[in-house]
């Protein structure tokens, strides 16, 4: 994916892609998944991130009814970088490396370490984002997600624990 600038319409746009593909693929780790609690937990992050996709996707309705993005010339071009280099090496990277017909075959311990390195790059991209947002309004919602993409982290990680990896 390449961005040329990064205003709150494709900051958005991203959040909503990142949701999009963490349903997909933690529904499939659902139901491919052998261990209970590991096919528990990946059923629970695919209906968290159906939420956080309706969160971003009302966030945006209401940026285009106030019309306030910033002309490319008002974005910081190395803020822009860097979080597109976020973008390009992230969530999206690991879904490149691992097509849908890939992430089937995953055993649990593989599903469940994957679904870390997501929850990662997720929390690395929208702390970035909510220091960069230039959209108040969008401060306390981006602060939530975060919150909850830490609760996550921590959910996959006991199971982690619990599969012996």
């Amino acid at each position: 994916m390449s961005i040329k600038f990064l205003g709150e319409d494709e900051i958005l746009k991203v959040a909503m892609n990142l949701e999009k593909e963490g349903i997909i693929i933690y529904s499939q780790f659902a139901q491919i998944a052998r261990n209970k609690k590991a096919r528990e937990i990946f059923s629970m992050l695919a209906n968290y991130e159906k939420e956080h996709f309706d969160t971003f996707n009302r966030l945006h309705s209401e940026s285009i009814a106030r019309g306030q993005y910033p002309r490319p010339e008002e974005i910081d071009r190395e803020l822009t970088s860097y979080l597109r280099s976020l973008i390009d090496t992230g969530v999206f990277t690991l879904l490149k490396t691992f097509p849908k017909t890939k992430l089937a075959k995953f055993s649990d311990k593989e599903a469940v370490s994957f679904g870390i390195q997501i929850e990662k790059n997720s929390i690395l991209y929208y702390s970035e984002v909510y220091e960069a947002s230039l959209v108040r309004a969008a401060k306390p919602t981006l602060e939530e997600i975060i919150k909850e993409e830490r609760r996550h982290l921590v959910m996959l990680y006991g199971v982690w624990n619990k599969l012996g990896i």
